[in-house]
């Protein structure tokens, strides 16, 4: 075996390994929340030890930031779901997009765990900026649904489509903490999101 064989399996296996970490993190900052969930929580009765763990993140917070990355990279194009001529007014595309969301998304816990690390690490933390990216790109996400639904007539013209999808985007992070925390009924979600789309 050369050395750029054994260079080139010590790299899949690095991939490997941290994909598989941050599968992990997936699964289990739910169940305790960002701030109650520990490294030795993440790698518990896994085929992983604290070593392998720091060998790819620095911490905790690094590590989060990835899981939120990844999770990014897990969503699908779902704003295409507004194209479907299956979906013959707003109300319609709205409920049947957030269907498709709800599927992917988990609810609102990542919310709320974005909230706890946010909380945790401080609001002029180095890791800001990676969290407005993020937010960036989900808006981005939803100005492409917003300009679908504007193609098809379902969408209000007299304002940008980044515009709306950025209220769209607020006004669904507000349902989704006062369902989480509250109880509150989901499907005033598809309400305010329809009053506030429909042309």
């Amino acid at each position: 075996m050369t050395g750029k064989d054994g260079d080139s399996k010590f790299a899949t296996r690095r991939k490997t390994t941290r994909a598989a970490l941050v599968r992990l993190g997936l699964e289990r900052f739910p169940a305790k929340g960002y701030s109650g969930t520990t490294i030795e929580d993440l790698i518990r009765s896994s085929d992983y030890t604290r070593g392998a763990f720091y060998f790819h993140f620095r911490g905790k917070e690094d590590f989060f930031l990835a899981v939120l990355e990844y999770r990014a990279e897990l969503r699908d194009e779902w704003w295409l779901v507004a194209s479907d001529p299956a979906h013959t007014d707003t109300r319609a595309a709205v409920v049947a997009t957030l269907t498709h969301l709800n599927a992917l998304e988990d609810g609102g816990a990542w919310l709320m765990l974005i909230a706890d690390f946010f909380q945790a690490t401080g609001r002029d933390s180095a890791y800001v900026p990676t969290l407005r990216t993020l937010y960036g790109n989900w808006i981005v996400e939803l100005t492409r649904f917003v300009e679908a639904l504007q193609e098809r007539g379902l969408a209000r013209a007299d304002a940008a489509a980044g515009q709306l999808a950025a209220q769209a985007f607020a006004t669904a992070e507000g349902h989704t903490i006062h369902h989480a925390l509250y109880g509150l009924d989901a499907a005033a979600m598809a309400d305010s999101l329809v009053q506030l789309l429909k042309p």
